[in-house]
């Protein structure tokens, strides 16, 4: 929204809950299949490791920006919160890898640094 100087906005991030890898695991929580070579691959967990769930979790985020224009539009000043609401990132299995099993979200598609500000100034010359 503009008011004069002053322009201003509101945006909503918005990430849909799905599953991680598609079919590439095997889904169970117990007596998860073994290695039978007889087995097509896709009861076999040797190619396709097992999980006990395959789902990731959606998540709404809100970023909020306030810019002002002076000096006839010259220069502008502007200020940006993002995750205004500081929320944590959705925790889900995501895969075997050393990095992944720590800190158990993706960053790839969460936000992971919480509420973040940036403020800025800039010209035309």
């Amino acid at each position: 929204d503009t008011r004069g100087p002053f322009t201003g906005g509101l945006t909503a991030r918005w990430l849909s809950a799905g599953t991680y890898q598609g079919h590439s695991y095997v889904v169970c929580s117990s007596s998860c299949p073994a290695y039978n070579p007889s087995q097509p691959v896709t009861v076999n967990n040797t190619n396709r490791p097992t999980i006990t769930s395959n789902r990731a979790p959606g998540a709404l985020y809100f970023d909020m920006s306030v810019n002002y224009k002076f000096m006839r539009g010259r220069l502008e000043a502007f200020a940006v919160a993002t995750n205004i609401a500081n929320k944590d990132p959705a925790q889900y299995n995501n895969g075997t890898g050393i990095g992944s099993q720590q800190t158990a979200y993706n960053g790839t598609y969460y936000d992971i640094l919480g509420r973040t500000f940036r403020a800025g100034v800039r010209f035309k010359y």
